[in-house]
């Protein structure tokens, strides 16, 4: 299949026949390209602009309004559920080939011009026509998320894979492509892995082969182990964090065959990984025996204190429990912060709930708020991150720039704000038994062992595994996997001296 999409100049993509509603959504994609403003795309009618205009000022009156409307960005979702969007071997069509055609029926459009109308959302989405968006239905929002979880992850690696044909360009790692691409289906687990061989690096393809008699650990595990060996770090191990047990896959390998929403966010957070060093430079250190991975580190300490859960809430759910969050951590301070006090002594706690790094919005002429890669946060941060703490404490909400004038202080609240959600979605906080604050899995319980292990970038969260050989003489004790953490004051090789000495055997499985 690669060969025969690698040497295409040419593709098109078939989509399957028309409904009603696909001559308005490739009518809808076309308006969205132009650049314009939401209020100037196809679907939405002068009626509705005015009607939005007469019940602005009643709350009531404005949802009565929109509710009515409901479902003007409907055809979106339409067109980008096709099946076509959520297989794992189609990606092949859109990768290599230089110039893509899509066609759906006897309608067709550019793949440039579907990524021109992607554009739009990055654009305008949550910066000058954000306020736009509060006048969108759920639905309609939900048509939104659709087209941009459909498109987004292969655009990327359809622009990343054209770059690499450039001079020096290095080609992604395949745990990075798996990742991508993880919510696409597949009738066998293997192909989960197995179709994207052909976008991986040539030394992945010359030693991994389809093999559909291999057993499935084997097959997950193996991309896993070829990172560690090839980066010699621990990164990979990031992408085995689950939220259910998967009985015939050791914790530390990755369930690729998940199709959860949960995993979004850890792709969200692979940029932040390189961004840490907990081990201070140290070479990963591993060896594998069928399902055990052993790895080499240093216990750190015990977790005494866990917070309650952050769920997918409403931001006056979320302040309450950053709350209840910052009152554990004030348990155990000698100093007296307060909740929403913008003094300095709360900035141990803000950075642990930023895990230290910022996304940034970069003010740029025809394109403000046009977000940047991931940072560690820098001292204005922290006080960016004091001003949104007193705020969202005093007005009792995790989105107190919703209600603020357009400007800079409001720009730079929604920033903070943004950053703070991608860092602490589906985290726990927690206090170990040296006072110790950091951030974990949301399965994170009390009597779990942080470690520091040789190559990893951030430290491990390890649950004592259930054993039924303690007995021999030749027993170690093993540990499950729960996943990376950020701790507050070790992500920086505070901690890690002992991986110089005598690191101990950590045994996973």
């Amino acid at each position: 299949m690669a060969e025969i999409y690698g040497g295409c100049q040419f593709c098109t993509v078939w989509l399957g026949e028309e409904d009603a509603t696909t001559e308005r959504a490739f009518e809808l994609i076309r308006s969205m390209a132009s650049g314009s403003h939401f209020e100037d795309w196809s679907c939405f009618s002068q009626e509705f602009l005015a009607s939005l205009e007469v019940h602005r000022g009643s709350k009531r009156e404005l949802e009565a309004c929109i509710l009515s409307y409901s479902g003007l960005l409907e055809p979106l979702q339409g067109l980008f559920e096709r099946p076509w969007w959520s297989r794992s071997w189609t990606v092949q069509e859109l990768i290599f080939p230089r110039l893509v055609m899509v066609k759906c029926g006897r309608h067709e459009i550019d793949w440039h011009e579907i990524s021109q109308a992607h554009g739009t959302l990055e654009i305008h989405l949550d910066r000058c026509c954000a306020h736009f968006r509060d006048y969108l239905s759920v639905e309609d929002d939900h048509s939104l998320y659709i087209f941009d979880h459909a498109f987004s992850s292969v655009d990327l690696l359809r622009l990343d894979y054209q770059d690499q044909k450039l001079p020096g360009a290095e080609p992604h790692d395949m745990i990075y492509i798996l990742a991508l691409n993880r919510k696409r289906k597949a009738s066998d687990p293997r192909d989960k892995v197995c179709a994207f061989l052909s976008l991986s690096p040539p030394d992945v393809r010359e030693t991994l082969r389809a093999d559909y008699d291999a057993d499935l650990v084997d097959c997950y595990a193996w991309p896993t182990i070829h990172d560690i060996r090839q980066s010699r770090s621990l990164g990979a191990l990031s992408h085995a964090l689950r939220y259910e047990e998967r009985a015939n896959l050791p914790s530390w390998v990755p369930d690729w065959s998940r199709l959860s929403d949960d995993d979004d966010l850890q792709v969200d957070r692979m940029d932040i990984y390189d961004l840490f060093d907990a081990a201070k430079g140290s070479p990963a250190m591993f060896s594998r025996k069928e399902r055990t991975l052993s790895l080499w580190g240093t216990r750190q300490q015990t977790i005494l204190t866990v917070g309650d859960s952050v769920d997918f809430g409403t931001d006056d759910t979320k302040i309450s429990v950053l709350q209840s969050w910052f009152n554990l951590w004030q348990r155990i301070q000698k100093c007296g912060a307060s909740v929403g006090g913008d003094s300095d002594s709360a900035i141990p706690f803000l950075r642990t709930l930023m895990l230290d790094t910022f996304q940034p919005f970069k003010q740029v002429e025809h394109r403000p708020g046009l977000i940047e890669g991931p940072t560690r946060a820098h001292p204005q941060d922290y006080k960016a991150c004091q001003q949104w703490w007193a705020l969202a404490c005093a007005k009792n909400t995790f989105a107190p720039d919703l209600n603020m004038e357009p400007g800079p202080e409001a720009t730079l609240m929604r920033s903070v704000r943004q950053s703070i959600d991608l860092s602490m979605g589906n985290q726990l906080f927690f206090i170990t038994e040296g006072d110790f604050i950091g951030l974990g899995p949301r399965t994170t319980r009390v009597g779990d062992a942080v470690w520091i292990a040789c190559g990893g970038n951030m430290p491990l969260i390890l649950r004592p595994a259930e054993e039924s050989n303690s007995g021999s003489s030749d027993w170690q004790p093993r540990y499950a996997l729960v996943g990376d953490c950020y701790v507050d004051g070790c992500m920086d090789g505070e901690a890690a001296d002992g991986l110089g000495n005598d690191p101990v055997e950590v045994r996973i499985v």
